[in-house]
Formats: C-alpha cells, sequence, structure tokens
C-alpha cells in the first residue's frame, strides 16, 4: 500500500511541506498488523520521528 504525502501528513498530525523536506527522502513506512487487516502503523522516519497507528481502509 503506497500512501501520498498530504494523506500522510493528515495522519501524522503534521505539514505536507514539512513530511516532504523532512522525511528521509519523502520515504514513508507503512506496516500492517496482522491481527487486524485495516490498522497500519505509519512512520516517518527523518527529522520528524513521528510515529502513529491509524486506521486505514484500503479495497
Amino acid at each position: 500500500m503506497l500512501l501520498k504525502i498530504p494523506d500522510a501528513a493528515a495522519i501524522l498530525g503534521c505539514d505536507p511541506d514539512e513530511l516532504t523536506k523532512e522525511a528521509t527522502s519523502g520515504k514513508i513506512q507503512v506496516k500492517k498488523f496482522s491481527h487486524d487487516v485495516h490498522l497500519w502503523r505509519i512512520t516517518a522516519k527523518g527529522l520528524l520521528d513521528h510515529s502513529k497507528t491509524a486506521k486505514i481502509f484500503t479495497d
């Protein structure tokens, strides 16, 4: 699953421009939790160092 920067920023609660600048190479890590197909861990690596769990409904 790929997240666009604005969507990831909204989930992380940070500014999209800040996320674009600060995240390492603009990469967002999205890891699925095995016990819930709709629960993902979103982590922006870089100076922001944000980590948050959010439910994202996917097709």
